[in-house]
């Protein structure tokens, strides 16, 4: 059976990621205001690093971890983190608040 939150996430279309508008976490309304390359890639961060520290404990739950993980994109997530440091280099803040979710643990 799969999680109401694990369906909801599988669902949710690529386009969809960075919207913390409306998220139950008000930390992660705070970052709404954020440019959207930005907000993408720390919505990535936080769900890829979720669901790549899931236990893949039956076939079932394997296959449930490895589509949420394709839905995220998350094997674009290196090569966009290079890509934002790059483009955003002459921000400091910018650069501590990706590093932040790029890093911090579930």
């Amino acid at each position: 059976m799969i999680a109401a939150g694990a369906l909801a996430l599988m669902l949710m279309a690529p386009s969809q990621l960075g919207d913390f508008r409306h998220g139950a976490d008000p930390d992660l309304r705070k970052l709404a205001g954020l440019p959207k390359d930005v907000r993408v890639h720390i919505d990535r961060a936080i769900n890829c690093g979720h669901w790549a520290g899931e236990e893949p404990y039956d076939a079932a739950r394997r296959r449930e971890i490895e589509r949420a993980l394709r839905s995220l994109h998350c094997e674009v997530f290196d090569a966009e983190a290079k890509r934002l440091r790059r483009k955003y280099a002459a921000s400091p803040d910018m650069l501590a608040l990706m590093k932040q979710y790029e890093e911090e643990p579930e």
